[in-house]
């Protein structure tokens, strides 16, 4: 099956260590490189691919989430990591089907208890145009991400795995959560039920948190960080953290992990921010449709008046600048201005001030 990496996800892709090879130690990383670079390319700087596993799907999957978490990413790569996120999550459903239909059969084996095993491994990333390398710890909870040399730990409890992300390079700004980590304490899903889920997607919620307990303070709403940001700074209970531990951590929440009344916002909210930007987009170009008929009216009057006085004139900048003296002249005449009025009604080839020569400079204003 074929799926469609949106344009500015592809650019962000290519300025990565995945692109550059710096990650083949890790199996599913250099699996997902040698597939994007037998990709072709779609409409504009879309690039299509052909995942075999869905290993290929979470490596993307996760540079995509560090793209949205990137404070000075554009609305447009944004937009491409959301997008990914979705046909990510539909196409991962549809690999699973083909997985079962090509695995032999096997006898069901009873589930085994449910036990919780929590890795860390970090990774370098770096961005597009820059050649700093940004040291990005990721915790891997209950997952099957192949991650080779870049294991730094396991740990059978969440606290002790984000304490030692957290002492990491890059702190605590720079830990993420793998995109396939499971529910803590519960048992992974089986196949069948990987096969039918859907992928689950970021929303426009954070989750505020005390830095040093991981304890949530409060939920904020904001498309973006910088968004969130303002509207949780405002908040009483956030400034206390802030005061007492310079700062606060944030996360953004999976629609899965919203209440009821939180997704019900999450919908409307993601529709007005689609009908702004097409409202916005609409005033640009009438803005631009306006503009450009004006300079073409104003080109064309030009060329007229420079026929009309059968000026010398070879383009349309000289017949405009030519209209333009008309037009000051006409306005000045018309205000009454010592320039129009005065000077108007004297000749040209006559002298203003006729002085007996000889005469020093400055006697006329004596």
């Amino acid at each position: 099956m074929e799926i469609t990496i949106p344009g500015a996800l592809v650019d962000f892709l290519d300025g990565t260590s995945l692109a550059a090879g710096e990650n083949d130690s890790d199996p599913a990383s250099k699996a997902t490189r040698e597939c994007l670079e037998a990709g072709r390319r779609g409409r504009g700087r879309t690039l299509i691919i052909k995942p075999t596993s869905t290993d290929m799907l979470n490596v993307i999957s996760e540079y995509a989430e560090t793209l949205l978490d990137v404070d000075d990413a554009t609305r447009a790569e944004r937009d491409a990591a959301r997008l990914w996120l979705k046909r990510a999550g539909q196409s991962r459903a549809a690999l699973a089907e083909q997985s079962l239909a090509t695995a032999p059969a096997v006898e069901e084996q009873p589930a085994p208890a449910p036990t919780n095993v929590v890795r860390v491994a970090l990774r370098y990333l770096r961005r597009p145009g820059s050649g700093t390398m940004t040291p990005t710890a990721y915790v891997h909870i209950n997952c099957a991400c192949g991650l080779a040399k870049s294991l730094v730990g396991t740990f059978d409890n969440l606290a002790a795995a984000e304490e030692a992300a957290a002492a990491m390079p890059g702190g605590r700004r720079a830990v993420r959560r793998c995109a396939q980590s499971q529910p803590i304490h519960k048992q992974a899903p089986t196949v069948e039920q990987a096969a039918t889920a859907p992928r689950d997607e970021p929303s426009d919620w954070w989750t505020i948190m005390d830095p040093a307990s991981g304890t949530e303070i409060v939920r904020v709403y904001g498309a973006t960080a910088e968004d969130m940001t303002r509207r949780a700074e405002a908040l009483p209970e956030v400034r206390a953290v802030i005061r007492k531990h310079r700062g606060f951590s944030r996360r953004r929440l999976w629609v899965s992990e919203l209440t009821p009344a939180q997704r019900q916002q999450q919908a409307p909210a993601a529709e007005q921010a689609v009908e702004a930007d097409l409202d916005a987009r609409l005033d640009r170009v009438e803005q631009q449709a306006a503009t450009a008929f004006d300079a073409t009216a104003r080109a064309v009057d030009a060329i007229e008046h420079a026929e009309n006085v059968e000026a010398a004139v070879e383009t349309v900048e000289d017949a405009e600048a030519l209209y333009a003296a008309q037009l000051v002249t006409e306005a000045e005449a018309t205000d009454g201005t010592w320039r129009g009025d005065w000077i108007g009604e004297h000749p040209n080839d006559e002298p203003l001030f006729p002085i007996d020569r000889p005469r020093e400079q400055g006697s006329l204003f004596a």
